[in-house]
């Protein structure tokens, strides 16, 4: 038998994750800057960037990023150096610029 107390309990801890869930799908885009070295491409319009930290979101590391609108990504070559805008919440490139190139 179940005790009243636990099954109020595991109800109020699923509610509460609930409205965690709700409030964070509710929560305006946020952006940040983030520059690196793109290592690949892939015609998909995915980037793999080596890129330094990027304040208040990841630590320095090499990572596919998707881009929107994917036409960002056209002219986009292994070894460019970027400056980017990322979307925190989903981790899309949604701004791009082209700084210079490595050897």
């Amino acid at each position: 038998m179940v005790r009243p107390r636990v099954a109020l309990s595991a109800v109020a801890l699923l509610a509460g994750l609930f409205g965690v869930a709700r409030a964070q799908q509710s929560q305006p885009q946020k952006l940040f800057h983030g520059v690196g070295v793109v290592t690949a491409t892939e015609p998909s319009g995915t980037l793999t960037v080596n890129h330094q930290p990027i304040e208040g979101l990841m630590p320095a590391m090499e990572m596919a990023f998707k881009v929107s609108p994917t036409s960002l990504a056209k002219d986009v070559r292994p070894g460019d150096r970027i400056d980017f805008t990322l979307d925190g919440k989903t981790y899309t490139i949604v701004g791009l610029k082209v700084v210079g190139h490595t050897e």
